[in-house]
């Protein structure tokens, strides 16, 4: 029986001492608890979900502050359209306000239109008049099937009305200018739009 004891008591060493050397890993586990490794993938995954959500608040932010721009830019624009308008400085015409609208835009906010031509080709006249001067009109298909002749697509009111005033005083620049508003260029959702 003392060989018996003697075995057990040195069974009783090694095993104490095999878990000495494992760690707390064995007593995390028998009592159900995460062990240190998994801790570690833990932590990285709390890291990441941090992460994740700072990256989304950034965005967040970005948007709203991008928003927050396109809303100024819209109620500055509307601002010195309406004085134009009032002043009678210029015309301005919304596209979903048009009888019959450009089968092509410009890829601008305002464009001014020097003509508007069931004739296709005194369209082609007043381009190459217009061209010769050294500016860079379009010619803007529209769905009736007429032709306008357009220049300077723009992203503000203000730029097109200055802009305007380089042909005014020219010999082809006509009296019922206007220009084309394209409304749907702030991108954003407001009743004032329409």
């Amino acid at each position: 029986m003392g060989k018996a004891l003697y075995a057990a008591g040195w069974l009783g060493i090694v095993v104490f001492a095999a878990l000495l050397l494992q760690g707390c890993d064995f007593f995390r586990a028998v009592a159900g608890r995460p062990t240190s490794e998994e801790l570690v993938r833990m932590e990285e995954l709390r890291d990441a979900e941090a992460a994740l959500n700072t990256m989304k608040m950034l965005a967040l932010r970005a948007d709203s502050l991008e928003r927050a721009s396109r809303v100024r830019h819209w109620e500055e624009d509307s601002a010195t359209v309406s004085q134009a308008m009032k002043s009678g400085k210029a015309v301005f015409k919304k596209i979903d306000e048009l009888k019959t609208a450009p089968a092509v835009l410009p890829d601008s906010v305002f464009c001014l239109m020097m003509g508007y031509f069931n004739n296709k080709s005194n369209a082609e006249r007043l381009y190459e008049t217009i061209k010769k001067d050294g500016f860079d009109p379009m010619l803007v298909p529209f769905e009736s099937g007429a032709t306008g002749v357009a220049m300077f697509p723009c992203g503000s009111a203000s730029g097109i009305l200055d802009e305007i005033e380089r042909v005014r005083g020219k010999e082809y620049f006509p009296s019922d200018f206007w220009i084309i508003w394209n409304t749907s260029r702030y991108n954003i959702n407001n009743s004032n739009l329409k």
